[in-house]
């Protein structure tokens, strides 16, 4: 069974995804507003407080992972196994 990337809470606020992604608030916000990530608005004022479920931001980081197809691999470590053998 997959595991996700982060279980601390169910949702989060835009400032801690910024943490975790580590870009600014206004970059959350952009990729919000862009429909890249799904955030939830509770009420209806401008100011209402929005949050990111945790199922939307793993969603989100496996699109950007795949759509990008910057997936670090250490080559290094091919030489190290190849050199035991």
């Amino acid at each position: 069974m997959e595991q996700p990337l982060i279980m601390a809470a169910e949702y989060l606020t835009i400032k801690e995804v910024a943490e975790l992604l580590r870009v600014s608030d206004q970059t959350v916000r952009n990729y919000i507003k862009k429909g890249s990530l799904v955030a939830i608005k509770f009420g209806q004022s401008h100011r209402a407080p929005v949050r990111i479920h945790i199922t939307a931001l793993n969603d989100f980081i496996g699109m950007s992972i795949a759509e990008s197809g910057n997936v670090y691999k250490d080559d290094s470590m091919d030489e190290i196994v190849g050199e035991e053998e």
